[in-house]
């Protein structure tokens, strides 16, 4: 399945592929960057991701720091995301109570809500 880029101006979603494993993710990191590019508000739909693994993450993070330098927004759905991405989240480390610590704003795409 090809990851697709659907605009509900001024807010775009970017659909996360199916496999976000190491094999396939140079080509969702190029989609990824260029639709950060192109819009000011992107949310990222995990809801079709099967298989996941630590490059899908890294990515997303670069993608998050590239929003910040252009004064952008990048979001997850992580309503959207199935129980194994979430399990992921928490098993690779990168659930968090606090933002990042290179981001003054401590914004980060893995914080959880509330």
């Amino acid at each position: 399945m090809e990851d697709q880029i659907t605009s509900a101006t001024p807010e775009s979603s970017l659909q996360v592929p199916a496999d976000a494993t190491i094999g396939s993710i140079a080509e969702f990191k190029d989609r990824l960057l260029a639709a950060i590019r192109e819009n000011q508000t992107l949310t990222l739909d995990l809801s079709q991701i099967e298989s996941v693994d630590m490059s899908f993450f890294q990515v997303c993070c670069a993608g998050q720091r590239l929003a910040d330098e252009l004064g952008k927004s990048l979001t997850l759905n992580q309503e959207s995301a199935p129980a194994a991405v979430r399990e992921t989240v928490m098993l690779a480390g990168f659930s968090r109570n606090v933002g990042c610590s290179i981001d003054d704003e401590s914004i980060c795409l893995w914080k959880e809500e509330g």
